[in-house]
C-alpha cells in the first residue's frame, strides 16, 4: 500500500469514527434519568421568586423544561399564598410594556411565547407516557 493510500484508509476510518453516533454508547438507566429530571425540577423549584417568575433561563424557557418533566407551570408555587409560574407568565405576556425588552418586543418573542404557552402553561405535560416527579 502506498503512502497516499495509508492516509486516504486512515482519514476514511477517522470520518466514519466521526459520523457515528456517539449516544449509541451513552446510555443511562430509567432510573437514573427519572432522578435526574427530579433534580433538575426541584431545582427550577428552588429558583422560583414569590411573584412567580423564575430568574435565571430568561424565566419563561424554565416552564417548557418543567413541561417536559411533566409539571404544569400552575403547580408551580413558591408558596400557598404566592403567584404561579403559569400566573406569572400569562401576565407578563398579557401586557407587552412588561416584556424584558421594555421596548416593542421582536417577533421571536411572540413566536417563544406561543410555544411556551403552548407547552408551559397547559395543565398537561409534554410526555404523558411516565410519572410526574412533583
Amino acid at each position: 500500500m502506498t503512502h497516499s493510500s495509508r492516509r486516504a484508509v486512515v482519514a476514511a476510518l477517522a470520518a466514519c469514527a466521526l459520523l457515528a453516533p456517539s449516544s449509541a454508547l451513552a446510555t443511562s438507566s430509567a432510573t437514573e434519568i427519572e432522578a435526574s429530571v427530579k433534580k433538575g425540577v426541584t431545582y427550577l423549584r428552588s429558583l422560583q421568586e414569590s411573584n412567580g417568575s423564575i430568574p435565571g433561563f430568561g424565566g419563561d424557557w424554565s416552564l417548557t423544561s418543567l413541561a417536559a418533566a411533566g409539571v404544569a407551570a400552575a403547580n408551580v408555587k413558591k408558596s400557598e399564598t404566592s403567584t404561579s409560574a403559569r400566573t406569572w407568565y400569562r401576565e407578563l405576556v398579557g401586557n407587552t410594556k412588561t416584556w424584558p425588552e421594555k421596548t416593542n418586543p421582536p417577533a421571536t418573542e411572540f413566536e417563544k411565547a406561543a410555544l411556551v404557552a403552548q407547552g408551559g402553561l397547559t395543565d398537561t405535560a409534554f410526555r404523558s407516557d411516565r410519572k410526574s416527579p412533583r
